[in-house]
């Protein structure tokens, strides 16, 4: 999926990246962090990554490694806050990164331009 975007923009055959990417990553240690990297390099800035299954082990390490590789800015609250579900409310557990409900919800990954 991912190196497929990037071949096609290489080959012009799109004309632009995506700058918005939903990643349903493998769960396991490491090869999330694999899926993670190349769909950050394919995302286009300004943009976003996120991904579901935050539960899994394999699959909160990587992401938590993936942000802190990464060094972003912390997010102004703000920012955090659009990620709001009625129900729960964002946190940055790591900066730069955005998780909505730790039990088994949504992380969140913004790429700056």
């Amino acid at each position: 999926g991912v190196r497929l975007l990037r071949k096609l923009y290489e080959q012009r055959r799109i004309q632009a990246l995506p700058q918005v990417i939903y990643l349903d990553s493998a769960h396991e240690p490491n090869e999330t962090l694999l899926e993670v990297r190349e769909a950050w390099s394919t995302l286009q800035a300004p943009g976003i990554l996120f991904g579901d299954d935050w539960s899994w082990p394999g699959v909160r390490q990587d992401v938590v490694a993936f942000a802190a590789e990464l060094g972003l800015e912390s997010l102004p609250v703000d920012i955090i806050s659009r990620f709001d579900w009625p129900s729960k409310a964002a946190e940055q557990l790591v900066s730069g990164l955005a998780v909505v409900d730790q039990d088994d919800g949504i992380w969140y990954l913004l790429k700056q331009a």
